[in-house]
């Protein structure tokens, strides 16, 4: 309870003192406002102090002129030995004597008493008078010696593109030129027409023309079917397919199965080599994203399509199978053949081509 009524003690004084000094400080903010405003009011005193002692100075300087005027006046100039006034003072500037008696009574005003500031005393300020004739033009003076060659100038900036001059006269005829270079073969041109064959002698035995480019490779060679005739193709994607645009051929590269050799897995392509009945089934997967039609093509021509409908998030696929009664030579392949991304689409690893002879 005792150290209860102690801490209350103390917090009281501390109170209080602050509460003091707090006081004191908005005295002294009181005081030094009040004497901001004691000297304002002074600077306006001593600035009317001032006006009063420039009027009095004035009045004092035109007093003193006035008095100057009334105390100078000629001395009246005595004869000499021989009885010879002198000149009037306008010939010879006569003698002027101040009169120093009526000077001497002349009442004098100082403004110490009033003014003890940094202002110096001044004398009277003289009247002002009319101003004498204006004097006679002076001769003309000598011509100086020329000055020194001054210093050279700074460089100028461009001058603006002038005027475009006349058009020139037309230059002498060159040399003529070595002959350039023979062309390049033209075009072979279109078929001539048929030649008149009333004639009973054929024409003459023309001369030999130039030999042709090199073919393409030739077909296989034809087989013969047999009793024991064995026509099997199975290939796969194993790397996905990319950028892959609408009407190209998928290929199906990694072959597993190729027996007679008509499928090529370079181009994805197989050529029939032996007449007969055909079944073909193809396997398409599409990874997300991506929406496609696949065509079974016979020469160019499509014969079964298969339609992978992809969502956005999921790996999709699609199957068909074909049986098609082909002809020696006749081309089968997948093709692309309608696509909603275009150019992009993206062909997943595990779509499969196969094909095999039933009879």
């Amino acid at each position: 309870m005792e150290y209860g009524v102690v801490l209350v003690m103390l917090l009281a004084v501390a109170f209080a003192i602050n509460s003091h000094e707090d006081h004191k400080y908005d005295n002294l903010l009181n005081e030094v406002s009040a004497l901001k405003t004691f000297v304002f009011n002074m600077n306006v005193e001593l600035d009317k102090v001032r006006k009063k002692y420039d009027d009095v100075h004035e009045e004092l300087r035109a007093v003193r002129s006035e008095q100057q005027v009334m105390d100078t006046y000629p001395i009246t100039p005595k004869p000499d030995a021989y009885n010879n006034y002198p000149k009037r003072n306008e010939d010879n500037g006569g003698t002027i004597q101040q009169n120093t008696r009526a000077a001497a009574n002349m009442p004098t005003f100082h403004l110490s008493s009033v003014w003890n500031g940094s202002k110096a005393a001044f004398g009277p300020k003289g009247e002002k008078v009319d101003s004498g004739p204006q004097g006679l033009q002076g001769v003309k003076g000598t011509i100086g010696p020329p000055g020194s060659k001054g210093e050279n100038g700074h460089k100028g900036g461009n001058g603006k593109i002038g005027i475009a001059g006349p058009k020139g006269d037309i230059g002498t005829t060159g040399s003529k030129g070595q002959n350039g270079a023979n062309g390049r073969p033209g075009t072979t041109g279109p078929k001539g027409p048929k030649g008149n064959t009333d004639f009973d002698e054929p024409g003459g035995k023309g001369s030999q023309g130039y030999m042709g480019l090199i073919g393409q490779k030739g077909e296989p060679g034809q087989t013969v079917a047999g009793t024991n005739t064995m026509v099997v193709f199975s290939a796969m994607v194993i790397t996905p397919i990319l950028n892959i645009k609408k009407y190209a051929v998928i290929e199906f590269k990694d072959q597993k199965l190729n027996i007679g050799g008509f499928y090529n897995p370079v181009n994805g392509i197989f050529r029939c080599g032996v007449p007969g009945v055909y079944m073909f089934s193809w396997s398409i997967v599409a990874n997300a994203g991506y929406d496609l039609i696949t065509s079974l093509d016979v020469n160019g021509v499509s014969t079964g399509n298969v339609i992978v409908d992809n969502p956005a998030q999921n790996v999709s696929s699609g199957s068909n199978t074909v049986v098609l009664d082909l002809n020696r030579g006749d081309v089968v392949a997948v093709k692309v053949w309608e696509t909603s991304t275009g150019a992009g689409l993206l062909i997943g690893r595990g779509s499969s081509f196969s094909g095999y002879l039933l009879h």
